[in-house]
């Protein structure tokens, strides 16, 4: 078996073989560690292609030491940026208020938690 640093120095030099050997070696890792946060197969497969497209494009100037701290790292950073943009909405500013609803939410948690404290005072009298 080729290790990792002999596979890097060919990749390196542009050896597809090479690439394609340690992308056959790491991608099932990569893949597994972004499904347990995001379980989307298409997203999860995207981000392995990403992954190893960023290492080809800047193999020449990239220092690995470890490529399974190298793939960790760049996994937990593709899945931030994935859950990142997730969470972001769009917001849509209304010129005329008019047009929203007058209703409003509740949160019941805090409203049962602050009736059964309000049942507790009065009781204590």
């Amino acid at each position: 078996m080729i290790t990792d640093f002999v596979l890097w120095a060919s990749i390196k030099r542009g050896d597809e073989t090479a690439f394609s050997e340690l992308f056959h070696r790491y991608s099932p890792r990569i893949y597994n560690k972004a499904f347990f946060k995001i379980k989307d197969t298409e997203v999860c497969t995207q981000i392995v292609h990403d992954i190893f497209l960023t290492l080809w494009n800047n193999r020449k100037t990239l220092e690995v030491n470890s490529f399974i701290g190298y793939f960790t790292s760049a996994t937990r950073y593709q899945v931030y940026r994935y859950t990142l943009r997730q969470k972001s909405t769009l917001i849509d500013y209304k010129e005329d208020l008019s047009s929203l609803s007058n209703t409003f939410t509740e949160n019941k948690g805090y409203s049962s938690v602050a009736y059964q404290d309000l049942e507790l005072e009065l009781e204590s009298y």
